[in-house]
């Protein structure tokens, strides 16, 4: 084999063994992810679980260095030796004890100090997770509602034309009035509609903006919603990076190890000092080596009994957290399937309710229908075609949500 061949055969096998990465789709519906990412990193929720995991970090190195510390302790006296009231001495003593921690203890402490910055780290993961859920649900709720009133302003125009129509053909003698009242009556009712969709718009957008400001409401081109790729895994995926999940998990490891650092405190430390006096006026100088140690209580035991209900209580939490995460999953995933048959079939439906609309205008021109059946037939259109852009929107934040989850689409740093 020449190495050419080699070279080829080597970069072959690298490319067949290595770990498949799950790429980031593309997501044309969705503003551009540098900007959301700022956005995410500038909200106060995210700030503050930034600064509850620092204050979680000085925790652990706390902990490290432990609570023991030097204590220094002194006295002063005076001696008087009876009955010879004028001998008088003066004596001192001064020395340093601390408590020792063993090292079984000081490894305890370690754990539970990595324990809490693990449970730090996946708050402010979820804490920035659930920032970009209320961005993304408020997206969406913001292309519903433009989408609503373009429909709307649309219906407003084919009705328009309609009532102009009718009026000049009233004023020819050919309409009777009762179709200008129709017609007046079918436009004034879809024109409440659409301030109603105005209103809705407006306040949609207020409220990006006031949420996320420098976010761009600029409407995107939608894309025809496709079912989530096969070939992945999407309800592990998101298990395996559900924050929450995680934040549960390593509170009960965290409420683990302050339990087994309780029964390590039936144990006390001891307190060792070194100290030195001189007694006597001078005559007497002493090197004293102390060592004191708690006896161990009913109240001792009792918080190390409490430690070990709470870290079982923990540990139960985090299956309750599971197994709800896991129903959420597997209904999310699900959604998106549902969701895109749903658009298919409002898609069709529009189709055949233009159609009939066309058809009913011509039928009516041709004096086969009546005005009536030409406004219903263009209310059905309408309303088939809001149902339709609608459920598109829903299907796109269906699909981008499981995508969001399962951390393919606005992943953050760390």
């Amino acid at each position: 084999m020449t190495a050419p061949s080699r070279r080829l055969t080597a970069t072959l096998l690298a490319l067949a063994f290595a770990p498949a990465v799950l790429a980031a789709p593309e997501a044309a519906e969705l503003p551009p992810e540098p900007v959301v990412q700022r956005l995410l990193d500038s909200r106060p929720a995210v700030q503050r679980a930034a600064a509850q995991l620092r204050a979680e970090e000085a925790v652990a190195r706390g902990l490290v260095a432990g609570p023991q510390e030097w204590t220094l302790r002194g006295d002063v006296a005076q001696r008087r030796v009876e009955p010879a009231p004028a001998a008088r001495d003066f004596e001192w003593r001064a020395g340093v004890e601390r408590p020792i921690r063993s090292g079984d203890k000081a490894r305890a402490d370690v754990a539970i100090g990595e324990r809490g910055v693990e449970a730090a780290k996946w708050m402010f993961g979820d804490a920035r997770h659930e920032t970009a859920r209320a961005l993304m649900a408020g997206w969406f709720d913001w292309l519903r509602a433009e989408a609503t009133l373009s429909l709307r302003q649309q219906a407003d125009t084919a009705l328009r034309q309609i009532t102009d129509a009718v009026r000049q053909r009233e004023a020819l003698g050919d309409a009777a009035r009762l179709e200008r009242i129709q017609a007046e009556s079918a436009l004034a009712q879809s024109q409440s509609l659409t301030v109603q969709a105005e209103q809705t718009r407006d306040a949609s957008r207020r409220s990006l903006q006031q949420l996320y400001p420098g976010l761009p409401l600029t409407l995107p081109e939608l894309p025809e919603p496709a079912p989530l790729d096969g070939a992945t895994d999407w309800l592990a995926s998101i298990l395996e990076n559900s924050h929450e999940l995680g934040m549960s998990r390593a509170e009960a490891d965290k409420a683990l190890a302050l339990a087994d650092r309780s029964r390590l405190d039936r144990r006390p430390d001891p307190t060792v000092g070194l100290a030195v006096a001189q007694e006597r006026g001078g005559d007497e100088r002493l090197l004293v080596l102390t060592l004191s140690m708690p006896i161990p209580g009913e109240a001792r035991r009792e918080q190390g009994n409490a430690n070990q209900a709470r870290a079982e209580a923990a540990r139960a939490q985090f299956e309750d957290v599971r197994l709800r995460v896991q129903a959420e999953a597997l209904n999310s995933v699900e959604r998106v399937q549902t969701a895109v048959r749903s658009w298919q079939a409002a898609a069709a439906a529009a189709r055949q309710a233009n159609e009939v609309a066309e058809l009913t205008a011509q039928a009516q021109q041709l004096g086969e229908r009546a005005l009536a059946d030409v406004l219903l037939a263009q209310r059905l259109a309408s309303e088939t075609r809001l149902q339709a852009q609608l459920t598109q929107i829903d299907a796109l934040e269906a699909r981008d949500r499981v995508w969001l989850d399962a951390h393919t689409i606005w992943k953050d740093e760390d």
